[in-house]
């Protein structure tokens, strides 16, 4: 199977787990890699989890070929550790998971657990330390008491680095079906009336545009910014001083801020920011370039998110018509789309708007 025809098979799924259920609220089945399973007095199916944690932990999985068991998140766990400090298991950003593969994690079984450990890890969780400077940890061996199963916590709502892969080839494939991915991803989301753009938060005040880059003056703007939520990464420009780049992803575009010039970075390699966030403080300009994920450069665009949902039957055929011609395989979901969008429209907001943010995480 195609990882194309994979793909749309997955999409398909999670649309018709929508529409069957009829309560948007139950659509979590999307995650193939993972599964829940009770242990003790537990319930982890019915909790309520993370849904960036439960992405990372399915993209982790999938990325090493593993099926995992989350078998304790909520219920069934105390409000503190076993040292006496807060678990982050009340509050739904922690779980355990203690079966992979169908086997129980142990210390003469952990080659599995080690591969899930070093995915996550990849995608900037902190190995065996959990705390106010991790928002993102998970414990292994080598921790007390996390022998028999993997914990992983992660309290912040954005998207982590996609897991290192020790094959090159196997890294283009993913770049490309992630490419693939957010084409279909645009359409599908046209479909039931919900079009994007690239969206950010203020650079800072007096900014001017430069060829495509945006350059913020030092003497409006003292401390620099974030105008996306994403994680502080790096890559290698000489050019480049007190160079700060931000990897982001808004749904629709995934890529690259990079930050020249702060005088005093704020920040470090592997921590998740969110709009707002300072950065760095600065006494020189900083100038602000946009790549994508081949590091080729684009322009900035500062417009903000537009919404349009069209009324008009004749606009409506018009919009289908070009949505077929940008993709072939649009015309495969727009149906289902048009039904999805009606069962949404007595649904509350917020059940919408979250789950809307899982079909975004499919499509990354």
């Amino acid at each position: 199977m195609s990882s194309q025809t994979k793909l749309i098979k997955d999409i398909i799924s999670l649309y018709d787990t929508i529409l069957e259920n009829k309560n948007v609220s139950e659509a979590i089945d999307v995650y193939d890699n993972v599964d829940f399973k009770s242990i003790g007095d537990g319930n982890p199916s019915s909790d309520n989890i993370n849904t960036t944690l439960l992405r990372d932990i399915q993209v982790a999985a999938k990325s090493v070929g593993l099926k995992v068991d989350i078998t304790t998140a909520v219920s069934g766990h105390g409000k503190k550790t076993k040292s006496g400090n807060a678990s982050r298991h009340p509050s739904g950003n922690a779980v355990d998971i203690a079966i992979i593969n169908g086997k129980s994690v142990s210390p003469s079984n952990r080659a599995d657990a080690d591969k899930l450990v070093s995915a996550l890890v990849s995608m900037g969780y902190t190995k065996n330390a959990e705390g106010s400077s991790n928002p993102k940890s998970v414990l292994t061996f080598g921790f007390p008491n996390h022998d028999n199963h993997v914990h992983i916590s992660n309290i912040t709502s954005s998207t982590s680095e996609e897991p290192k892969t020790s094959s090159d080839n196997t890294s283009s494939s993913t770049e490309k079906a992630g490419s693939f991915a957010r084409e279909i991803g645009k359409s599908i989301l046209n479909a039931v009336g919900i079009n994007e753009e690239k969206v950010y938060s203020s650079f800072g005040n007096n900014i001017e545009s430069r060829y495509g880059s945006i350059v913020i003056p030092k003497e409006n703007n003292s401390k620099i910014k974030s105008p996306v939520e994403g994680v502080i990464t790096s890559y290698y420009n000489s050019n480049c001083d007190n160079q700060i780049v931000i990897k982001f992803d808004n749904g629709s575009d995934v890529g690259y801020l990079e930050y020249c010039g702060i005088s005093t970075p704020l920040v470090q390699k592997g921590q998740s920011v969110s709009k707002g966030t300072t950065i760095g403080k600065t006494d020189s300009d900083v100038k602000v370039t946009l790549y994508d994920l081949n590091k080729n450069r684009e322009n900035i665009n500062t417009d903000k998110e537009k919404k349009s949902k069209g009324k008009d039957k004749n606009k409506e055929k018009d919009k289908d018509s070009d949505l077929y011609g940008k993709n072939e395989y649009s015309k495969l979901f727009i149906n289902s789309y048009r039904n999805l969008k009606k069962s949404f429209e007595k649904k509350d907001p917020k059940k919408i708007e979250e789950n809307i943010n899982r079909i975004k995480g499919l499509l990354k």
